[in-house]
């Protein structure tokens, strides 16, 4: 079949999750045991090999047929899942270049992946509350799978059919795996940069830290309330691997005395009275608009107290504005 070669064994988890019923949960299964189910582990835990995407619409009523991505103006899928009956799909992009999520790997190309992954999202309809853990089985017989484009894709092709999620808009929304990951990340690292310094100094050891982080990150694996939608939680392994990244690399690089060459660094005497005379020129500047505003509403015949009410500052300031 033309879809063999992503699913060969370097581009699945070695033992995958699996099931042929969600609703009786996930089992663990060597390769050649996995594909014969259903449903299947979609990426490894370090590796993200294919953005998968849940449509829950009807993908067959498409004029197009076989390109009925083209009804939403969205690259060709490399193949595409569809439920008998329902017509409901799960739809691949096959990446040429996985992204890595493991304990080492750089978060820049965690983010631009996880916003290609929330406009292709956007773009075609799917479910933005998808986890991406498991997907349909497209080897799977129960299943009418329709291949599409043998080439995988390059993230950086994907970009040009979508706009791109704004990474503020992207950190209010926890859609999709890949923005899962990227939440718990920042969140966690936040977390860590504050608490690293005081657990040394407490005479805490590297492995206490490393194990107070996956603590931190399993509280923080709840995304319930990052978005009006409900957003399942990540994977343990995954949980396990973003906490060992942001455990070295915060072991390895802060320490009080860092923490106080940074201070001294950044809050030197010039330093600071240039952000003095920034912030004095800024609320000089702002009170030079409220007063003109009070003349504005004092000519358009409001009281003195009816402007203080409106920009909020004392009856007496308006009047001492006024005066002057």
């Amino acid at each position: 079949m033309q879809l063999a070669p992503h699913f060969e064994p370097s581009r699945l988890a070695r033992r995958p999750y699996c099931t042929d019923d969600k609703a009786f949960g996930l089992q663990i299964r060597g390769q050649a045991s996995a594909l014969e189910h259903r449903y299947i582990q979609a990426n490894s835990p370090a590796s993200q090999f294919r953005i998968i995407l849940d449509i829950d619409h009807d993908v067959r009523g498409s004029a197009h047929g076989r390109y009925w991505h083209d009804d939403y103006g969205a690259p060709e899928p490399s193949w595409t899942a569809i439920t008998p009956g329902t017509g409901r799909a799960h739809v691949a992009y096959e990446l040429a270049v996985p992204i890595a999520k493991h304990g080492q790997a750089r978060s820049g190309p965690i983010q631009y992946g996880a916003a290609v992954e929330a406009g292709l999202a956007v773009r075609l309809r799917a479910d933005p509350g998808y986890v991406g853990l498991v997907c349909k089985n497209p080897l799977h017989p129960d299943w009418d799978t329709v291949p599409g484009r043998l080439e995988p894709y390059d993230l950086a092709e994907l970009a040009e059919w979508i706009d791109l999620t704004p990474k503020a808009e992207l950190r209010e929304s926890a859609g999709g795996a890949l923005g899962r990951n990227c939440l718990l990340f920042e969140h966690l690292s936040h977390w860590a940069y504050r608490t690293v310094v005081p657990f040394k100094s407490s005479g805490g050891r590297c492995d206490g830290w490393e194990a107070a982080i996956l603590q931190q990150a399993l509280q923080l694996n709840d995304f319930s309330e990052a978005d009006v939608a409900r957003r399942d939680p990540l994977a343990y392994n995954e949980i396990k691997a973003t906490a060992h990244s942001v455990a070295r690399y915060t072991w390895r690089h802060f320490s009080a005395a860092s923490k106080q060459a940074l201070i001294d660094r950044t809050h030197t005497p010039e330093q600071q009275a240039a952000r003095g005379r920034r912030s004095g020129e800024a609320r000089r500047a702002a009170t030079q608009t409220s007063r003109a505003t009070a003349s504005m509403l004092m000519a358009q015949g409001k009281s003195t107290r009816a402007i203080a009410a409106e920009l909020a500052v004392n009856q007496s300031t308006i009047s001492r504005w006024l005066a002057t």
